[in-house]
């Protein structure tokens, strides 16, 4: 299954040492997205979380924030981790 094949996928994003997940229409990811995506299509508690953890001003999303995108119990998508040390 490819990723328009799903209706809403979870998106799990990182920002510094914080996660979220949110559910997200899998369409809206393969539009152009101008190197943000729009918190407008997430889900009500998945925005509300965002919200309450990085502030009312966060509507946004980059696709370098997203580490993996699932779609029921199928991962469709994960960053690669990327080593400091």
């Amino acid at each position: 299954m490819g990723i328009a094949d799903a209706k809403m996928v979870t998106i799990i994003m990182r920002r510094g040492d914080k996660e979220i997940s949110l559910k997200y229409p899998a369409d809206k990811l393969l539009d152009d997205c101008g190197h943000k995506y729009n918190t407008w299509w997430a889900d009500a508690s998945g925005r509300r979380e965002l919200e309450r953890i990085f502030g009312r001003s966060n509507d946004e999303f980059t696709p370098h924030e997203v580490i993996r995108i699932t779609y029921g119990r199928n991962t469709i998508y994960t960053s690669e981790v990327k080593n400091n040390g």
